[in-house]
């Protein structure tokens, strides 16, 4: 649920902004008054909100492009991991694979 606060100097934001972060709230936006000029000390209101949770295909790709990594940086793989760091990129760059190489899971 997103939530506002006013302030009307830099101070005044710099202690909110830390307030709602030890509440583990994230600031979505800094919306300065109409009436703010360049030269102003500044004032406005804050947006916060709870942290966005990735979804389980957030994780999924997260875990993909993990396994992608891990495997590039081997010196030597084995031809099952040759195999599946290929598979993996082919699934990254769009490639349709056939069924017996639809990946699933990383293990």
């Amino acid at each position: 649920m997103e939530t506002s606060r006013k302030y009307n100097s830099l101070k005044e934001r710099n202690i909110i902004v830390d307030e709602e972060q030890l509440k583990g709230l994230v600031m979505l936006h800094d919306n300065f008054d109409s009436d703010w000029q360049r030269s102003d000390e500044p004032h406005g209101t804050l947006v916060f909100d709870w942290p966005k949770l990735p979804t389980a295909e957030e994780l999924a790709e997260e875990a993909k492009e993990a396994k992608i990594v891990e495997l590039i940086a081997k010196p030597s793989r084995t031809t099952k991991e040759s195999n599946q760091l290929i598979d993996l990129l082919a699934n990254k760059l769009g490639y349709e694979l056939p069924e017996s190489k639809q990946i699933t899971a990383i293990s």
